[in-house]
């Protein structure tokens, strides 16, 4: 019966968190063409962004404001990881609407300076790493795991900390850089969650709790993936990608399962490398490895439409993500 309530709680909390981003996008699409919320584009993007100036940004607000109500009303706020996913997601979205804020205010692509984004990150990410180790028992968060393994990986002993920060900061700017194609990074994201959302009742260590938070925010984000799937009507925004990349990395980290999120996370782990080594290249022999860093604005100035490398992207994505469940369901 517990099973059964709580299959049904999650399908409830899917369902409001869809309809509700749904109508509530409706009208933040409306007014935000009244008051001239538009995205900056980027004056050294690709030329064929620039009719994209009068699309609205900021959607990933009412995205994530819709999943902290649902979340709030239908889990167990008493549940140090439900705090802890409400921490994670009000702090990654504040900071990303200061990024945002300061872009349309000032009318520049430059937002929120990069010292002061990141130092936020690392401070938001320390004490989301402090309050998992200090809460979960330590045999756990001093190793990796992976299903359908019972035994451990890799030993990561005093670097567990360190590792936690890295990958919560590490995935946050991970989606934040994917997220420049209608739709490319809010479907990968859509198919991790729901794959996340099934390993927490499948693992050996149930967390029903955190099942009721992936399937909200998919109804959430399926909603907002209505009105970004290209031709986009909204974009995101850093208040959107930034939160979701971190609350994916803490969900992740609070299932145990950080190998196998990595896995699933392949394109946003290539887009991240794509302009680690574009900047390298560029800093050490004046040379350029990709025509475009991110990757994606690579694949555009080849000549391939942006919805084929959007939907190729979502395909890797649904491959990986399959691949992760066969595992997981192999373990049980």
């Amino acid at each position: 019966m517990m099973i059964n309530n709580l299959w049904i709680n999650s399908l409830f909390l899917f369902l409001a968190a869809f309809i509700t981003t749904l109508f509530c996008l409706s009208y933040f699409i409306k007014y935000s063409h009244q008051l001239k919320l538009s995205q900056v584009i980027r004056s050294d993007g690709p030329i064929s962004h620039q009719v994209k100036s009068v699309i609205p940004t900021g959607g990933g607000l009412v995205m994530m404001s819709v999943f902290i109500f649902w979340v709030c009303i239908g889990c167990d706020i008493a549940d140090w990881r439900i705090q802890l996913v409400l921490f994670t997601t009000v702090w990654f979205s504040m900071i990303g609407l200061c990024d945002d804020g300061l872009k349309l205010f000032f009318n520049t692509s430059d937002g929120l300076a990069g010292r002061w984004k990141l130092l936020l990150m690392l401070i938001g990410s320390t004490l989301v790493t402090w309050v998992i180790h200090v809460s979960d028992p330590i045999e756990l968060t001093k190793y990796l795991w992976i299903s359908p393994i019972q035994e451990p990986i890799v030993y990561l002993g005093i670097y567990s900390f360190l590792f936690y920060i890295f990958l919560i900061c590490g995935s946050s700017n991970a989606v934040n850089l994917t997220d420049g194609l209608d739709g490319l990074a809010i479907f990968p994201s859509i198919l991790i969650f729901s794959v996340m959302g099934f390993m927490s009742v499948f693992l050996t260590e149930k967390h029903p709790q955190l099942m009721m938070v992936c399937f909200t925010f998919c109804g959430s984000a399926l909603a907002f993936l209505w009105y970004n799937a290209h031709p986009a009507q909204v974009f995101m925004g850093d208040v959107g990608s930034l939160s979701i990349g971190a609350l994916m990395a803490v969900v992740a980290i609070l299932l145990h399962q950080e190998l196998l999120f990595g896995i699933m996370a392949c394109v946003f782990v290539v887009e991240t490398l794509s302009v680690i080594i574009q900047v390298l290249s560029f800093k050490l022999t004046g040379k350029r490895v990709f025509l475009m860093a991110p990757i994606h604005h690579h694949f555009e100035l080849t000549g391939l439409h942006e919805s084929k490398i959007t939907t190729r992207f979502w395909i890797v994505t649904l491959v990986l993500s399959w691949l992760v469940i066969t595992c997981v369901l192999l373990g049980n």
